[in-house]
């Protein structure tokens, strides 16, 4: 699945199960590999997969985006962008508690529509993801 098809996708999700307009989404969306995505976050080793930095876009790790955990994280990130534009003054602890709803609610929905016998969540993809490190 490449990251196009991917985000079309997400927006077409964020547009129908959330309050947010999607039609012109504009933040770049750039692929790095996991230490230079570190260096860029953390200034050196730590447990990141992605992050919104506003003004600059989404990082995310290259990572099989055909996995619906891999494809929460993106979604997440991509709800921070969203917030950034349509509710500037959100504090930081509502901004991840409302991104990680809608990311449990996509993994959920997800984990029906693909008849997963245990329902996936962002406690069970992060328990399932090898070492970060």
């Amino acid at each position: 699945m490449t990251l196009t098809y991917l985000t079309t996708f997400l927006l077409s999700w964020i547009s129908f199960n959330t309050e947010y307009k999607t039609e012109n989404f504009e933040t770049p969306i750039l692929e790095l590999e996991e230490l230079e995505l570190q260096e860029k976050a953390c200034g050196g080793k730590c447990p990141v997969v992605a992050f919104f930095l506003s003004g600059e876009g989404i990082f995310i790790k290259k990572m099989d985006l055909t996995d619906p955990c891999n494809q929460s994280i993106l979604l997440h990130e991509m709800i921070h962008s969203f917030q950034s534009k349509y509710k500037p003054e959100m504090e930081n602890v509502f901004r991840e508690k409302e991104a990680y709803e809608y990311q449990n609610q996509f993994l959920d929905i997800i984990s029906e529509e693909n008849g997963l016998y245990e329902k996936l969540n962002v406690r069970k993809c992060r328990f399932n993801r090898k070492s970060l490190f």
